[in-house]
């Protein structure tokens, strides 16, 4: 399992979708470290096709041919909506992006498809509060070494 991961993730919302800008984000994974049938390293999106700044986190399972993991990355992104329903993304380098749950299986030896998703829930500064709706998409990865 240990190596470097390239891939993508895209929204299943097209609104969600169209405010990236961009069909599909990639990423690259590097997985670092590997215990029995779990694992743990680091992730950083591509900014040029719509992904959040920054090296994330991540930690997760293998069991058979399936596969469970999260992805933290250290700058919130959102979408927000104005009054015509149109989105725009806006970054918060103030706090951390809200945990995304990723999960899916093998479907050949280093490529790995699923699902991820994004609970919804409530942060709460001094000035500000915000509210994170649920988002959910797929996501591919392919080992590149």
């Amino acid at each position: 399992m240990q190596g470097t991961y390239k891939g993508f993730y895209k929204y299943d919302r097209k609104v969600h979708q169209e405010a990236i800008g961009f069909g599909k984000t990639y990423f690259t994974i590097i997985i670092t470290e590997t215990t029995e049938n779990k694992f743990a390293g680091t992730v950083e999106d591509d900014v040029f096709t719509g992904g959040m700044h920054g090296t994330g986190t991540i930690n997760g399972e293998l069991n058979g041919s399936t596969i469970s993991f999260t992805k933290q990355m250290p700058k919130a992104m959102a979408i927000v909506f104005d009054s015509k329903g149109t989105g725009k993304r806006k970054e918060m380098s103030y706090r951390k992006h809200p945990t995304i749950f990723y999960t899916g299986t093998q479907i050949k030896s280093g490529k790995y498809a699923g699902t991820w998703k994004i609970k919804p829930g409530i942060s709460v500064g001094i000035l500000w509060f915000f509210i994170g709706l649920k988002a959910t998409g797929i996501w591919e990865m392919t080992k590149a070494d």
